[in-house]
């Protein structure tokens, strides 16, 4: 074998393992079942908020606007958890 090959097997081969890595520790830290429950918590609100609309209830609209605040929360949540993942690959990838 010449050392080219040599050096594209070992490249390929720490790439590989940066790549498990990576996909590894962002299965652990990231908590995917909190990012779906959260998100079904935000369909829910909007298909609310949609048929309030449509029914012209204002008194359910103005309930569900009201919880506009906590439902910008929760989009938080999930952008922080996302954040999580992409930082552990940055990290990984240095």
């Amino acid at each position: 074998m010449q050392s080219y090959e040599i050096f594209i097997v070992v490249s390929s081969s720490i790439i590989a393992l940066l790549l498990l890595a990576s996909v590894t520790l962002n299965t652990l830290i990231v908590d995917y079942n909190k990012i779906n429950y959260l998100t079904r918590k935000i369909i829910e609100w909007e298909r609310s908020k949609e048929k309030a609309i449509k029914k012209k209830n204002r008194k359910l609209y103005n309930k569900l606007m009201r919880q506009r605040t906590h439902i910008n929360n929760i989009k938080t949540e999930i952008e922080k958890e996302k954040i999580k993942g992409y930082i552990l690959s940055f990290i990984v990838w240095i």
